[in-house]
């Protein structure tokens, strides 16, 4: 059996927003599990270890900037046995090229996952820019990997369009099953129904622009109803001045970041979760909700909308525009009664279980190694 070395940006600290050092966390645990020889290498600004305890070694180098990486890196690497592969976790970091640079000379295979990067939406900030460093580095990742693991279709053809000569295999990310399942919670009297949305608060990416006008919508033509955001970010002071804007302050909250059973306890009272980005890798967010039978109302450009439909999870968004998700919560109010709400919110959950376990992904990552 191989020896499994994840490298990541950070300490995979399962309560931070940033989705990849959950998945990072939880993909290295159910490896772990199964009886994988797994470690969590983690490039960071602090060497404390101040994370949950884990089932796997976690080891923290200091992170340089550009291009350099720590000797203490590279002694670990030099050190590394045959039967190791190293799974690099994100894209555009100067020290993975680096680091791939020593694997090969060292023939230790690694593996790449983007985690979206390379998707439309994320290449438009900065195109020029990410163009040319694909090329002049990233590439070199993209040819000596031994496989990519794309989390979509979409980021499948990006990573073609880029290194067509590329080993690339679709392998999404994986959720935890919770094992209390309450369901869809009673609606309130005079409160209405609650959508909920969970991420980093950043306007353009998530299309919290979109979000906010539609449920504004929404009130306007007489509904009730509540719209609670979890999460922080930059954006967060713009989004309440719009909420004001839109008269919708009273009807939104702001809950910020959330963490744990907190988080969770949130995400039970909601009664549809959505999720309009307007680029993604594969959210953990809205494997989150659908684990906890909480139907989904998602953009395609969350990549899940095949999902959604086949186990009519949710609403997957025909276009990812304020009318058409105002429309999407208006249809949503006309389903609670009728109980389809409600069996839309259990497919979530078998959704989820049939498709997303840690375990399952685990093993496919497992396969993607030894292929």
């Amino acid at each position: 059996m191989e020896n499994v070395i994840h490298l990541v940006l950070g300490k995979a600290d399962p309560r931070r927003m940033n989705g990849v050092n959950r998945v990072v966390h939880y993909l290295a645990s159910s490896q772990a599990e199964i009886g994988e020889n797994v470690e969590v290498w983690g490039l960071a600004n602090s060497l404390d270890h101040n994370y949950p305890t884990r089932p796997f070694t976690t080891r923290l180098f200091p992170q340089h900037k550009n291009f350099q990486i720590d000797t203490s890196l590279i002694d670990a690497i030099k050190k590394l046995a045959s039967n190791t592969v190293v799974h690099f976790h994100g894209a555009f970091i100067p020290a993975f090229y680096r680091v791939a640079g020593l694997l090969k000379k060292k023939q230790i295979p690694f593996v790449l996952t983007p985690h979206g990067a390379y998707a439309k939406g994320a290449m438009e900030k900065k195109y020029a820019f990410k163009r040319s460093y694909i090329q002049l580095f990233e590439n070199f990742i993209l040819k000596n990997a031994l496989c990519i693991q794309a989390l979509s279709e979409e980021e499948r053809d990006a990573v073609a369009q880029f290194s067509p000569k590329a080993k690339v295999q679709i392998i999404p990310n994986g959720q935890m099953i919770f094992d209390d399942l309450e369901g869809l919670p009673p609606v309130r009297a005079n409160e209405g129904l609650v959508f909920g949305f969970c991420g980093r608060l950043d306007i353009r990416h998530k299309g919290l622009d979109i979000l906010l006008e539609a449920f504004a919508k929404f009130i306007e033509n007489g509904h009730k109803g509540k719209l609670e955001l979890i999460g922080d970010g930059a954006d967060r002071p713009k989004l309440e001045q719009m909420a004001e804007k839109l008269k919708i302050k009273e009807h939104t909250i702001f809950h910020g970041s959330q963490f744990g059973e907190d988080k969770f306890s949130l995400l039970k009272k909601m009664h549809a979760f959505v999720h309009p980005s307007r680029m993604e890798g594969f959210p953990t967010a809205v494997l989150e909700a659908a684990a906890l039978g909480k139907p989904c109302i998602t953009s395609n450009q969350t990549n899940i909308n095949g999902y959604i439909k086949a186990y009519n999870a949710g609403l997957p968004l025909i276009e990812n525009t304020a009318d058409t998700l105002f429309r999407a919560m208006e249809y949503v109010v006309s389903l609670l009664p009728l109980g389809i709400l409600q069996l839309k919110g259990h497919n979530a959950r078998r959704m989820i279980v049939e498709e997303f376990t840690w375990s399952g992904i685990a093993n496919q990552i497992g396969q993607m190694y030894r292929a």
